[in-house]
């Protein structure tokens, strides 16, 4: 009995070491792949605007494309699934067990999130690249405070100092942005003839056209009364890209906050993540759509230069990098946790940076320098505080209660299995379901 109870714990304890390394293979290929396609953003955002740091498409419609990408992506992958269980399509967006209100959640994330894409593309009018993904290091304190007041999570006093001292350093880098943009304004000789030339009778403008009407401008010195207006509007500029910045961020945190909640609650973990994102993104297509016709500016330019007017390569790209960050972001939060994806974008700042020092020709000064690895050291201390924090704590329940312990063991092996099952239904479409039936092992 001795021996096949030994060899019974040696295949459990050979099964659950396979199993770790599996979902740390997994947690770094999602890492890796989030901080690839958000580091792309940014840079892409730029490389797609004019000179001016203007954009001459609509935002809008490549947030359009975006999302309708995603939800046909995730709709016919649903419709595989149900395929091959021999189930009907309506099942996507309606069970039994669901009310039309458990439906209607999801308007709430693609509502939000909607509002951040949206965001994200005026914050870089305004900020450096550089400058721009520091200052979204925000993210953690907005999301901070809302894990506190709305899930009521505790935080350590460690972890609030770094909060703090992260806020002070954010705040202290915000002035990077005024310094990084007077380059940018003394070769705004076009924008200024563009905005003496035309008047309030103007229309609806299409690229082509402002590409022609610019070659037939004469060039035009801008006196030191309108340098001085410049620099005035600069200080406004800052200030609408701080208060963007931090907006974005709230935004962003309560969104995926909240749509990792839906994802894991109320059964929401053992349904497919395919059905859950066909809901997600059909809402995210219903904003986007309905800000486009509703707005009559867009809705003229739209008819007259047509959807794609303004298009280059980089906001082609951009259009498909958005998708794919927007499915990475919603695996990561029904498999992993909003921190994972905090944590790991963070590795964004130091490539964004990188790349604009060396092909945007940003440059940074001594507070910047001085500055950034502050905020880096502060997201490192917030994060081994919480380890060190919950490894303490573990120690102490094992010393004091190993029953206890033991109990909250098997009900996280039984919750990995689930997660394991899940992704690999995510990854291998041929098993299908079989992860659903393993909560009883």
């Amino acid at each position: 009995m001795s021996y096949t109870g030994m060899t019974v714990s040696d295949s459990h304890g050979s099964a659950i070491m396979i199993q770790s390394q599996k979902d740390r293979f997994i947690s770094v290929g999602l890492a890796a792949l989030i901080i690839s396609l958000g580091s792309a953003r940014l840079p892409l955002t730029r490389l797609s605007s004019n000179t001016e740091h203007k954009y001459d498409y609509l935002p809008v419609t490549v947030n359009i494309c975006a999302e309708t990408i995603k939800f046909a992506v995730c709709f016919l992958l649903s419709i595989h699934l149900l395929y091959k269980e021999g189930r009907q399509i309506s099942e996507i967006f309606s069970k039994p067990s669901h009310s039309t209100a458990h439906f209607l959640k999801w308007s709430i994330p693609g509502l939000l999130y909607f509002l951040d894409n949206l965001i994200g593309f005026y914050t870089l009018t305004y900020l450096e690249p550089a400058v721009a993904v520091l200052l979204n290091n925000f993210v953690i304190i907005s999301t901070s405070i809302l894990f506190r007041f709305i899930l009521k999570v505790k935080f350590t006093k460690v972890q609030w100092a770094s909060i703090i001292i992260l806020f002070l350093a954010i705040v202290s880098l915000s002035n990077e942005s005024s310094h990084s943009s007077e380059s940018i304004h003394h070769q705004q000789d076009v924008n200024y003839l563009q905005k003496n030339t035309s008047s309030k009778s103007d229309k609806v403008i299409c690229s082509y056209e402002k590409n022609i009407k610019n070659e037939l401008l004469p060039t035009k010195h801008i006196s030191t009364t309108e340098h001085k207006d410049s620099n005035e509007k600069e200080i406004k500029i800052f200030n609408t890209g701080h208060v963007l910045i931090i907006v974005s961020c709230f935004i962003a945190s309560f969104a995926n906050i909240y749509n990792e909640k839906i994802f894991k609650q109320d059964g929401g973990l053992q349904e497919s993540i395919f059905f859950q994102n066909t809901k997600l993104y059909m809402f995210g297509v219903f904003f986007n759509v309905v800000t486009l016709l509703t707005h009559s500016d867009y809705r003229q330019r739209v008819w007259k230069c047509g959807f794609f007017d303004g298009y280059n390569v980089f906001s082609s790209i951009l259009i498909f990098d958005i998708a794919f960050i927007g499915l990475t972001v919603s695996i990561i939060l029904k498999f992993k946790d909003n921190m994972f994806h905090i944590l790991s974008t963070q590795v964004m700042t130091v490539v964004v940076i990188t790349f604009s020092i060396f092909h945007f020709g940003y440059n940074p000064t001594l507070n910047f320098y001085l500055q950034a690895p502050i905020v880096l050291i502060c997201i490192y201390i917030y994060n081994v505080s919480k380890d060190s924090d919950g490894v303490h704590l573990s120690k102490l329940d094992e010393h004091e209660n190993d029953t206890v312990y033991e109990e909250y063991a098997g009900k996280e092996t039984t919750q990995n299995g689930i997660v394991s099952d899940q992704m690999e239904l995510l990854l291998r479409h041929n098993s299908a379901g079989s992860g659903y039936d393993n909560d009883d092992d």
